[in-house]
């Protein structure tokens, strides 16, 4: 009787991902052995690469030629995994009472590519995270049944057998990832891992104007193929989407952003950054240090420099009501929504619960906790001009024949602030990949690139770690029409002069994005970053 396969999991470019192998277990009924196929059984131990003499200590054929066997157990393994090749030639020996069936196990192609969105499926046949978790309902196959009836001994009464209805083959998902961009990103974050033996790290990639992720992954990674072998928490965990941490300097945007499309000011705006104090709440509040002294900085210079006195007065100007909607509305504090198993919704506290200095740390991303790919949704809202996008990660579902059941990425578009305010914020972010800004490793060769660079403390028993950062960058390319945006998040780098998110991670999507660039041929007409031009 034939069963069902489970569907496949497929990249983009239909490059498969999961899919499914089969092999026979085969064992005997103890009750049905005839002492006429003796000489057979060697023959069949031969097939199997079995020794005769293991197969007499594992079962009593004296026993079962004479009929004097009591044993209610109905079937007993003679060997799991065997090929169908050999089962067959097994089969075809005709002795009585050994049979077996077939079994699927899932197998993983690209090993531990991809494998935090792809996910496994255990021992058991659950599935257990990733796609293969979220998407189960269409993946899963039937097993096929039969109409016949059965004796005292609840062995088939095999004449009496009517009919057969074979398995189903569950259907195949693709995904938005393509496996040669994941390869890219995977690759450097090996480069992250062998450099910086960081706590971990992630990379997501994505098109901004649609919500596609084309990559995502993190470090540590597994093999799906042996999960086994790894620890759940530490391993097998997706961290672009469950890793909550204080995002420091790349929430910047969010401020910034807001401040422009309230018509408080443009990126030229000025800052009074050498103030070390405030009035706000009938009181006078400390601002957050800068690690340089500054005076007067423009917008736009508060992003290039990254002070954080600039972007904690920026955030002030607007208000503690008007800087927690614009929190809401970018997404942070809720899931995106992505089609992925463990995704958590970061934390915003409620603004009821923000006392004195909540508004200018969260301005400066601190108070606030997000995950990559929220800071990586935020980006995309700058980078597309104004709109939050439901990031996706499966294309669509097709049936055993191909045809498409189910399409994604048509979900929630909503413009959070306007075409105006995002150009503004992006031509900020392009003087931050330059040689003035901090993000000047990042400057691509080639093609233009915007970003913010970003450096939060690690919070240790309640403390903030002067010497553990949390390093990151999120920035797109081009930089005036963008197409694509990377982010890149690095928790606890060692073995660096500076654990900065513009000394680790800004590097690390250079190399992504270089190589990505290249490889959909993107370019724009200036021959390095130091000076922008416009996208054809």
């Amino acid at each position: 009787m034939q069963k069902g396969r489970r569907g496949e999991i497929v990249d983009a470019k239909g490059n498969v991902l999961a899919s499914s192998r089969s092999h026979w277990v085969l064992g005997l009924d103890p009750l049905r052995i005839d002492a006429r196929d003796k000489s057979l059984i060697p023959q069949m131990a031969s097939l199997l690469g079995i020794q005769v003499d293991s197969l007499d200590e594992r079962f009593d054929w004296g026993a079962m030629y004479s009929g004097r066997i009591r044993d209610d157990v109905k079937w007993r393994k003679i060997k799991d995994d065997v090929d169908d090749a050999t089962y067959q030639a097994v089969m075809a020996l005709g002795i009585k009472g050994v049979y077996g069936y077939e079994q699927s196990e899932r197998y993983y192609p690209a090993g531990g590519l991809a494998s935090h969105v792809i996910g496994f499926v255990n021992k058991e046949g659950t599935p257990v995270m990733g796609v293969e978790r979220t998407l189960d309902f269409y993946l899963r196959d039937t097993s096929g049944w039969r109409i016949g009836e059965i004796n005292g001994t609840r062995r088939e009464i095999r004449q009496l057998r009517s009919r057969d209805y074979p398995g189903q083959d569950g259907f195949t998902v693709e995904l938005t990832i393509d496996i040669n961009v994941q390869r890219i990103v995977e690759e450097e974050l090996d480069m992250i891992w062998d450099s910086h033996q960081p706590e971990s790290a992630t990379v997501i990639v994505s098109n901004p104007h649609t919500g596609a992720i084309l990559a995502m992954a993190n470090r540590p990674g597994f093999d799906p193929n042996a999960f086994w072998k790894y620890d759940l928490d530490k391993d097998l965990r997706n961290r672009a989407i469950s890793d909550v941490y204080e995002p420091g300097s790349t929430f910047k945007i969010l401020a910034a952003s807001a401040f422009v499309n309230e018509r408080l000011g443009d990126r030229h705006t000025r800052f009074d950054c050498s103030l070390t104090r405030f009035p706000w709440r009938n009181r006078m509040i400390t601002l957050p240090t800068d690690d340089k002294h500054w005076e007067e900085l423009e917008l736009r210079e508060v992003l290039i420099k990254s002070s954080n006195r600039g972007a904690a007065l920026a955030g002030l100007s607007l208000g503690e009501r008007r800087l927690f909607d614009y929190c809401r509305s970018f997404g942070f504090g809720s899931r995106t929504g992505i089609e992925l198993s463990g995704e958590e919704p970061g934390l915003l506290r409620e603004l009821k619960d923000w006392d004195t200095y909540t508004a200018s740390r969260v301005s400066i991303g601190y108070g606030i906790g997000v995950t990559p790919l929220q800071i990586h949704n935020a980006m995309c809202v700058i980078a597309n001009g104004g709109t939050r996008v439901t990031p996706w990660i499966v294309r669509k579902v097709a049936d055993v024949e191909g045809r498409s059941v189910i399409e994604f990425g048509k979900d929630h578009r909503e413009r959070i602030i306007s075409e105006y305010a995002a150009r503004e914020i992006r031509e900020c972010l392009n003087e931050v990949v330059s040689d003035e800004g901090t993000g000047r490793r990042a400057i691509l060769e080639g093609v233009s690139a915007g970003g913010k660079t970003g450096t939060s403390r690690k919070l240790i028993d309640g403390e903030y770690d002067t010497r553990r950062h949390l390093a990151s960058f999120s920035g797109f390319f081009p930089g005036d029409n963008p197409e694509l945006v990377v982010t890149v998040m690095v928790n606890d780098p060692r073995n660096t002069p500076s654990t900065y998110g513009g000394r680790v991670a800004a590097p690390a999507f250079r190399n992504v994005a270089q190589k990505v660039a290249a490889y959909y041929g993107i370019r724009t007409p200036t021959p390095n970053n130091a000076v922008f031009a416009s996208h054809p």
